[in-house]
């Protein structure tokens, strides 16, 4: 059964939105690729249109919405087994240095149920 994770993300408060879509799809995710190999799921990230009001309710808190999709509960262990790597975490946290607010992101697992 697939396993699916979404992750919020805010952008460091530095850049335009611009700036954080090029980092984050010229840099982070080629990183990512590389480093986490056959361990990185399919991913696809929903950059929020800030040049937009909301649709409904007050704007988001977050820039991005990254979905991820495991093929199973075993492919999700093995993106955090790979993740603890020392060199893998130092990769990683380097890099969304560059582009994110860490302690903003929210990674929850979730279900689908379709209509």
């Amino acid at each position: 059964m697939t396993v699916t994770l979404l992750s919020y993300i805010k952008r460091l408060p530095t850049l335009s939105h611009a700036e954080f879509v090029a980092i984050a799809e010229n840099e982070h995710m080629p990183m990512m690729r590389e480093t986490f190999g056959d361990a990185l799921p399919r991913m696809t990230r929903y950059y929020v249109d800030s040049t937009q009001p909301a649709l409904h309710g007050s704007a988001p808190d977050h820039d991005c919405v990254v979905r991820m999709e495991f093929e199973d509960e075993a492919a999700l262990q093995k993106m955090y087994a790979k993740q603890m790597e020392p060199e893998v975490q130092t990769a990683a946290m380097e890099s969304q240095k560059k582009f994110l607010v860490l302690e903003a992101t929210k990674t929850v697992k979730v279900n689908e149920f379709k209509a």
